[in-house]
């Protein structure tokens, strides 16, 4: 960071994808000042985890700038090394795996569906613990607020989850009538939570000491995402 203009400087992107058929799933470096592509690394074995879908799904950076990704569902989770373009792939707990997707301030990658499905990369293993009403939940995004809590959207409510236990700590009750499910899930830089309903028309700010809204952004329009929305995940990760 710039101190004196604001500005990010000399930071790269990494981002994945397919040509839609199987085999052809790969990951790619672009510099962040050109657009040029600095590596390309081919993921031949990726498997067809989802009908239609050959490759990825989400993706995060972790605080040594490597790559993790995940497929729609079930599938892989994958490591590419920044060092050396190396890459692991992973089984994902079945069978049908997540949806969103994210690394926590404490290094570990975490899938969300039915179940919320922690991955340590220092022991390769997982562990997972299921909703309560898991059959009858399905999932949108996840965001950890940068201590002990990853929050997760699940249908009208966003649950919070204890990083170390995987249990449900915290229940925000946010849907409203006409809302498509709170998809997606954001913590911003004053520790507020942002759900955005899959339909996209609005966005909620939650208290998360109350469980209370704060603020309704009506109006809006194609609001749908997933993603990390505010910036801080990635900055809980790597911090300027």
């Amino acid at each position: 960071l710039n101190l004196d203009t604001c500005e990010v400087e000399d930071r790269n992107v990494w981002t994945a994808g397919s040509n839609t058929a199987l085999g052809t799933a790969e990951v790619v470096l672009i510099d962040g000042e050109s657009g040029s592509v600095l590596q390309t690394i081919p993921i031949p074995e990726l498997p067809e985890a989802w009908p239609g879908w050959f490759g990825f799904y989400g993706g995060a950076v972790d605080a040594d700038n490597n790559f993790w990704a995940t497929q729609l569902q079930g599938g892989k989770l994958l490591r590419v090394s920044h060092d050396d373009f190396s890459y692991q792939l992973f089984d994902v707990p079945g069978p049908e795996g997540g949806y969103g997707m994210t690394i926590t301030a404490d290094g570990f990658v975490w899938l969300t569906g039915r179940a919320t499905h922690r991955f340590d990369p220092l022991t390769k293993q997982w562990a997972s613990q299921p909703l309560l009403n898991g059959e009858e939940v399905h999932t949108g995004g996840c965001m950890g607020d940068g201590g002990s809590i990853l929050y997760r959207g699940s249908y009208a409510q966003i649950h919070g989850i204890d990083t170390q236990t995987l249990q449900v700590v915290k229940t925000f009750d946010v849907g409203e009538g006409g809302d498509d499910h709170i998809w997606g899930v954001a913590v911003d830089f004053e520790g507020y939570v942002w759900g955005v309903p899959r339909n996209g028309s609005r966005a909620y700010k939650i208290d998360p000491a109350t469980g209370q809204k704060v603020l309704t952004v009506e109006g809006l329009v194609s609001a749908y995402t997933y993603s990390d929305m505010t910036g801080f995940a990635l900055h809980s990760i790597i911090p300027e």
